[in-house]
């Protein structure tokens, strides 16, 4: 038989599983490899040997932005969602969640982004822009749910919002050194490659289901396949 705290218990396990199905957290560890690589070229440098605390500020940072990005994005859309046969079942539009357990659990990852910034103040060298650029970063990348609904280029905001990874480590580890143009060609290098990767396969962009009939309508499909091959030809260049 179970007692009442057992019950309770069991009931904040399945809302805790069902918040991560919500975010698809299974699917974190594919925003990693081009965070990590930024990370490991940036240890490279004697002069940013590796430290343990910015590796976990570095994965924590990248947990917590994305799951703050995607439960925001599924509450902002929860009204789209539930007129999309496809998209219906989803937690918030089928009521398995109710909005405000999802705004608490965005509060919650958005207020965890920030403060794993923090961990970029230990060592001998404390290094302050991870904090200073928290909130900026943050809100681009929640920017991403709105501007999907004005403009059909939104997966180019997406594209830019993803190459911020590999810029974002290369600051929290080599710090100061940014301030030498020199030291910006690899992070660049790493962000163009995701940019017009992520653009180029962009079409139609997987977010909003109208996008492709309107870009096909403005433009003409030829010129949209088009753009599709520019674009994904660029990141293998």
């Amino acid at each position: 038989m179970t007692t009442p705290s057992q019950a309770v218990a069991l009931s904040l396990c399945g809302r805790i599983r069902q918040l991560l199905e919500l975010i698809r957290f299974s699917h974190t560890v594919f925003a990693l490899p081009f965070a990590l690589l930024a990370a490991v070229l940036a240890w490279r440098d004697p002069s940013s040997g590796f430290a343990w605390h910015q590796l976990l500020g570095i994965v924590l940072s990248m947990v917590t932005a994305r799951s703050a990005a995607m439960s925001f994005n599924r509450l902002v859309d929860r009204g789209l969602d539930a007129e999309n046969p496809r998209t219906s079942s989803r937690h918030l539009p089928a009521g398995l969640l109710k909005p405000g357990a999802v705004i608490l659990f965005t509060a919650i990852c958005s207020a965890g982004f920030v403060a794993s910034t923090l961990l970029f103040l230990l060592g001998d060298e404390p290094n302050w822009w991870p904090i200073r650029l928290a909130v900026p970063v943050l809100l681009f990348l929640l920017g991403y749910s709105y501007v999907k609904r004005f403009s059909s280029l939104s997966h180019y905001w997406l594209a830019a919002a993803l190459m911020l990874s590999p810029m974002c480590v290369w600051v929290a580890i080599r710090g100061e050194s940014m301030l030498s143009w020199g030291d910006w060609v690899v992070p660049g290098t790493l962000a163009a490659v995701i940019f017009f990767w992520v653009g180029g396969v962009g079409w139609p962009p997987p977010a909003r289901r109208t996008s492709w009939c309107v870009s096909a309508t403005w433009w003409g499909k030829p010129r949209v396949l088009a753009d599709c091959v520019r674009f994904t030809s660029g990141s293998v260049r």
